[in-house]
């Protein structure tokens, strides 16, 4: 097929958008890898450690919260420990959604089911305090009644002036408070000491009132005595309950603290470890992807200018050798030489065919 000179640079032009156009698919394919790679990074593997990490958080900050509850029975600390389960239950979520393997997975499952039972636990010790709270509140009432009870007699043994009654009254009064401060304390900070402590002033103040009874009373004292007798009997049943509860309180705290040691060692040493070992194999494979780009670009980039290059040397051979020949054939005609005509070139198209009819 004839080609004329339009045409051959319209091949050599087209040859080199070619190129270009191949260069840039090319490059283009491995930026799409790149992106996909960094993509993983950003939108699954940094995510999924972030929300273990924000887990972790949730759980020592619940455990803090319920603690301090413990401690002060403020409603504001309860509220809080709410918040941060709300917020560990979103964590959660966000992990599983993200996990990428079946052991993630798994290991999603597994921390869902050892919070869900830390939580339920955590909110039956916050109800157990609440119980014990009403107990010593039921506590108070009655020894505040008895307290009264002995401050009448006091007065009427005071008055009477017998020594025997005002002494056992007063050691009575003195057990009574000691005995409160002590079932307090249990109940509130768990303290063994204090245990035994009730124990003592229990066996001390019944000790006193037997003492009491036995001495010369008349029918006043004898009706108040029998008076103090039947709120202590409510006074200690309130305090055997309390007593027992609190036990149970030590043995929830006991498997309270192992579940958060087990929700520790899952979400650091299992799950952290390995959405860390997945994010840095996907930081691998993004690096990986772009030190492609760069390889390919860096070849491909001189290839192209060459392959132009050679391009537009062929096509410029090609228009530029015709000329030259049809100038020298000009300079010997005008030179005089009527007789010389040009060798043929081997070319198609208007150069081929004006050099043919020289």
């Amino acid at each position: 097929m004839r080609r004329n000179i339009g045409r051959k640079i319209a091949l050599g032009v087209g040859a080199i958008v070619t190129l270009s156009l191949v260069t840039l698919f090319v490059v283009y394919l491995a930026l799409d890898a790149s992106r996909m790679a960094l993509e993983q990074v950003v939108n699954e593997e940094e995510p999924a450690s972030a929300s273990a990490y924000e887990m972790e958080i949730n759980v020592v900050e619940t455990g803090l919260k319920v603690l301090k509850y413990l401690q002060t029975g403020n409603p504001a600390d309860r509220a809080d420990a709410a918040k941060e389960k709300n917020d560990f239950d979103r964590h959660l979520a966000k992990y599983n959604s993200l996990a990428s393997s079946a052991e993630e997975a798994v290991l999603g499952e597994q921390v869902g089911v050892v919070y869900g039972q830390y939580w339920r636990l955590s909110e039956q010790l916050m109800d157990w305090r609440d119980a014990q709270e009403k107990r010593l509140s039921l506590s108070d009432r009655d020894a505040e009644q008895i307290d009264q009870k002995l401050h009448q007699l006091l007065q009427r043994a005071n008055r009477a002036q017998a020594s025997a009654k005002f002494v056992t009254l007063l050691q009575l009064e003195t057990r009574l408070g000691e005995l409160g401060r002590a079932l307090g304390a249990y109940l509130r900070l768990g303290d063994e000491k204090e245990k035994k402590e009730i124990e003592h002033e229990t066996a001390q103040f019944e000790a006193h009132l037997r003492h009491y009874r036995g001495l010369s009373l008349d029918a006043a004292e004898r009706a108040g005595a029998e008076q103090i007798i039947r709120q202590f009997d409510t006074v200690r049943q309130i305090m055997r309950q309390g007593v027992a509860m609190q036990e149970e309180m030590t043995s929830g705290l006991e498997r309270f603290f192992a579940l958060r040691g087990q929700l520790d060692d899952v979400l650091d040493k299992q799950i952290q470890k390995l959405t860390a070992k997945h994010l840095e194999v996907a930081n691998r494979d993004a690096a990986q992807a772009a030190d492609e780009v760069r390889l390919k670009t860096v070849l491909l980039i001189p290839l192209i200018i060459l392959l132009s290059i050679g391009v537009g040397y062929l096509l410029m051979i090609s228009v530029t050798r015709p000329v030259r020949q049809l100038m020298a054939g000009t300079a010997a005609i005008g030179a005089g030489n009527l007789q010389y005509r040009l060798p043929p070139i081997k070319t198609g198209g208007e150069l081929g065919d004006l050099t043919r009819r020289f």
